[in-house]
């Protein structure tokens, strides 16, 4: 709600039922923000459980831990623009503990076969719809690192928002 850029829509999916969740989804009175419920199923179900309602261009799959610092979702939107052969834009991000920051991650540049090694993008970053994969849900672990080799795989190339230590 503290974005600056107001196209926007969310859906929080509940992986079995939470009344107490939708009661809190609710309480927001934001049409933007909608409540999904469905049978228990695991996180790549629910990831394209969610996707499904979708409508936008670019879609992103944050976890519940995620938060998004103002300015962020505009801060996408732009790079998307600046680089528009791009199928996702990334960077670095901030790990929390107790509400304090624990430590930066930065990130690093683009690089398929560093990707093929190493799992270094987070499966909250946007990518365009067209090129969006579902999320398999045989892959127990790891499968934002899947998620995104799998967009390569569709031809899809990353952009690297230089880290500037700033959340």
């Amino acid at each position: 709600l503290t974005q600056d850029y107001s196209l926007w829509e969310l859906f929080v999916v509940a992986d079995g039922p939470s009344p107490e969740g939708k009661a809190i989804i609710e309480g927001y009175g934001d049409k933007r923000i909608k409540y999904l419920e469905k049978p228990w199923s695991g996180v790549c179900h629910t990831r394209n459980y969610g996707k499904s309602f979708a409508r936008g261009d670019f879609l992103a799959f944050p976890s519940t831990d995620f938060k998004l610092m103002p300015g962020c979702l505009r801060k996408w939107i732009m790079w998307f623009q600046d680089f528009p052969h791009s199928a996702f834009v990334y960077g670095g991000y901030r790990f929390m503990k107790e509400g304090r920051p624990a430590f930066d991650f930065p990130s690093q540049p683009f690089d398929v076969p560093m990707l093929r090694t190493f799992n270094y993008i987070d499966g909250g970053f946007p990518v365009k719809r067209e090129l969006c994969p579902d999320w398999d849900p045989d892959i127990e672990s790891l499968n934002d690192w899947d998620f995104w080799l799998q967009v390569v795989l569709k031809g899809g190339v990353g952009q690297y928002m230089m880290w500037d230590g700033k959340p």
